[in-house]
């Protein structure tokens, strides 16, 4: 691995994700939250003057390959992750580990929180939300919009489809249809009752599939059906894929319509709800359900409540996750179709030997060396989410408890059901987080390359 390569583009993406942080100093103006913008300055120039720094010294014509690409992007996660702590620790007092739990939680639009949110300043709320909002789309895409000689590898690493045969182009086209529905959130959350800098929020963090609410009882402050009804809209419109989306703007509704992805969404939320009907109301049952299936994490009744069959409904959607080429985090929904009609094809074999055609997901074709490797990644992903549920049941949680935070956290959904967690604990669910939101081959590849030394 060319070591020159990744802190080049690490660089890059550094010295254009600097920017982000200056977009809340407008907020703290609006509120006069004088105190919180010289710390949003820091941020940005420790960012930019440091990816500025690294571009330069490690300056290469050579692009971004496979390896190289994989470690860019999990050091660029983890860096952002870190300089965005410095509000967190020096506007809201929080300790270093806390804050670096919530910048973590932000970036990788998990929604998990250990701020007094009634006391929280406007400008860290929305600071919140921004990370998560631009977290969704991708970091590396932010990044991608000034980045072009690596653009086909991370784009590709960051488990995006193409909707144009150019990467930039649709990046472009990305860009412009999550703009376009985040101002459509804002706009019919407003209509229905919610505060314009709720609306705004909300939208952000909806649309990114985030979860990360301006108020403790997150959408269950407004009991209204109305708002409920609109944040179901915008959590299901964050995880469809962007292709899809694509499809219906450019004129293709037929073939949208028809998206295997999509249509299993539905299903899977239709049969949940069903599935909580005896124990919860249709309203709480159907949000809860779009919640935890498109990894958005929004509640509207406090979970620490529910009966462990209830939780473990949620745990199933949590691990499932929405359609691949979305804002979502979890297994996503191509990998578990493929896992299942695997499964379904082996049997056929055995009771009935003979030839069975390439797998095909709606009209994509997957090789025997795809599918493999799909079973690999599932097999990693359980086994991280194993592990942590164990550090969190020896923290004295149970053991349905334990597996709804990992996999909550690992999902990058945001409910939450343990109110109070350790450090140990924290820092379990904050490397969770990380690598739910990279797919874990990102990581790994990273910390291989940490040890090494290349």
């Amino acid at each position: 691995m060319e070591t020159k390569v990744v802190l080049k583009s690490l660089g890059t993406c550094l010295k254009y994700a600097g920017f982000v942080f200056l977009v809340p100093i407008i907020v703290a103006i609006i509120y006069g939250e004088y105190h919180s913008i010289q710390y949003f300055f820091i941020g940005f120039l420790i960012s930019f003057i440091l990816g500025l720094t690294l571009e330069r010294a490690f300056y290469t014509e050579q692009g971004t390959k496979f390896k190289e690409g994989m470690a860019t992007v999990a050091m660029i996660w983890l860096v952002v992750t870190l300089i965005s702590t410095i509000p967190f620790v020096f506007v809201e007092n929080v300790p270093f580990v806390d804050a670096l739990f919530e910048s973590m939680s932000a970036w990788t639009t998990t929604g998990f929180s250990l701020l007094d949110l009634e006391r929280t300043s406007k400008s860290i709320l929305f600071w919140r939300s921004l990370e998560q909002w631009v977290g969704g789309i991708g970091i590396v895409i932010l990044a991608l919009s000034g980045l072009f000689k690596t653009a086909n590898t991370l784009y590709i690493i960051e488990g995006h489809e193409r909707i144009k045969p150019n990467v930039i182009n649709a990046l472009k086209t990305i860009w412009w249809i999550y703009i376009f529905y985040t101002i459509v959130g804002i706009f019919l959350l407003f209509l229905v009752g919610m505060p314009l800098f709720d609306s705004v929020n909300y939208a952000m963090t909806g649309i990114a599939t985030g979860g990360m609410g301006v108020h403790p009882e997150s959408i269950g402050l407004y009991d209204s059906f109305g708002i409920e009804v609109v944040m179901m809209l915008i959590m299901v419109l964050g995880a469809v894929s962007f292709f899809m989306h694509y499809q219906l703007i450019a004129g293709d509704r037929k073939k949208a319509l028809k998206d295997t992805q999509t249509l299993t969404l539905i299903v899977l939320i239709i049969v949940a709800t069903l599935l909580l009907l005896p124990f919860h109301s249709l309203r709480a049952g159907v949000f809860h359900a779009v919640s935890g299936i498109t990894c958005s994490g929004f509640q509207v009744q406090n979970l620490t409540g529910w009966g462990d069959y209830s939780k473990s409904v949620l745990i199933v959607l949590m691990i499932f996750g929405g359609a691949a080429g979305s804002t979502v985090g979890a297994l996503k929904l191509n990998r578990v179709l493929i896992f299942f009609n695997t499964i379904s094809d082996n049997i056929k074999k055995l009771l009935k030997p003979r030839l069975i055609p390439p797998m095909r997901i709606g009209n994509i074709s997957y090789t025997d060396e795809e599918v493999q490797a799909i079973f690999k990644f599932i097999g990693i992903y359980i086994i991280f989410l194993v592990f942590s549920s164990f550090v969190l049941m020896f923290h004295g949680n149970s053991a349905v408890d334990s597996l709804f935070q990992a996999a909550s956290a690992q999902g990058n959904v945001g409910l939450s059901v343990i109110p109070e967690l350790s450090i140990i604990s924290k820092t379990v669910l904050i490397f969770n987080m990380w690598i739910g939101r990279l797919e874990i081959w990102s990581v790994l590849i990273f910390i291989i390359y940490v040890i090494r030394g290349r």
